[in-house]
């Protein structure tokens, strides 16, 4: 917390722009890292989220992208800091394509932006950071991946041709592990935020509605 609150203070940086504690902590649930497996952020911020949702976790292979370079030194930092020896950091542009692997992933992608070029995985074209970071990461998934991805609550409802497509994909190759309905949780937006479950050769699917402000 500490760390958190330096950060937003030294830099002048709006809150929103990290992913709250409690989404973390979720995640980092849902994910249930397990020693000796690969995690990922290709849009990794300072690290904060990785930091929890990896905690405890000391045989892991980590490797975080941020496309904002003294981001990542903050994050090299706080990996010295805790000691985690086992942490690859990079300053680049994470919606590149690339061809490993990864067992675990996180993302918390910018919301509604746009990237200033084309990505182009799984077959479908666009330029949107939210779509970006869905096909990108089903795409890094491993055979037995599993991965937390957070995005706009239009993902699910957009008659955008590639957002169709995308969602059709999902439920096309029984990706969709569940969707969480969040509340509204930063405060310089009101836009609402879903936490999208994938995992390969999903069983099984629910949603959860916690998106209640009351």
């Amino acid at each position: 917390e500490l760390l958190y609150t330096s950060i937003i203070r030294e830099m002048n940086l709006p809150e929103y722009i990290f992913a709250s504690s409690s989404v973390s902590e979720l995640a980092s649930i849902i994910l249930d890292t397990k020693e000796g497996e690969s995690f990922y952020d290709f849009a990794s911020g300072v690290g904060l989220s990785t930091a929890c949702i990896t905690r405890g976790k000391d045989n892991l292979d980590i490797t975080l992208i941020e496309k904002v370079s003294y981001f990542t030194a903050l994050t090299e930092c706080m990996a010295f800091l805790c000691n985690k020896t086992n942490l690859k950091t990079g300053a680049g542009e994470g919606f590149a394509y690339e061809e490993r692997k990864y067992d675990k992933i996180f993302v918390d992608p910018p919301l509604k932006a746009r990237l200033g070029f084309n990505t182009h995985f799984l077959g479908i074209e666009s330029d949107d950071s939210t779509l970006a970071a869905v096909l990108k990461t089903v795409s890094v998934m491993s055979e037995n991946g599993r991965a937390v991805v957070m995005i706009p609550g239009s993902f699910l409802f957009s008659t955008q041709k590639a957002y169709k497509e995308a969602r059709k994909y999902l439920v096309d190759n029984s990706l969709i592990k569940g969707v969480i309905l969040l509340p509204s949780m930063w405060k310089a937006t009101s836009i609402k935020t879903v936490m999208l479950v994938l995992e390969r050769n999903s069983n099984t699917s629910a949603m959860i509605n916690i998106a209640s402000d009351e």
